[in-house]
């Protein structure tokens, strides 16, 4: 909704808030807000293990298949001719 005043968004006015809940009552819908859990306390930040730490827990077979899919292999060198690139 936009208010002709100042040309900013409000909020529904209870009119259109009531409008819409009963709108959705009669479909069959609840507009019941879940409460919202409290915060928990965030866990003391300790250090971050290095890289390679975690990589050497890494089973050799692991590495071997990320090594495979993710890093580009050369396999040969080749010539293309101009006219095999048009077209």
């Amino acid at each position: 909704m936009i208010d002709d005043s100042k040309g900013e968004e409000s909020w529904p006015s209870d009119e259109a808030e009531a409008l819409a809940r009963a709108e959705a009552s009669d479909r069959g819908e609840s507009l019941q807000a879940t409460p919202v859990p409290p915060e928990e306390e965030e866990p003391e930040k300790s250090a971050l293990p290095d890289l390679n730490q975690l990589v050497e827990r890494l089973p050799a077979s692991l590495k071997e298949t990320l090594e495979d899919l993710f890093r580009a292999r050369w396999s040969r060198v080749a010539r293309f001719k101009k006219r095999d690139l048009t077209g």
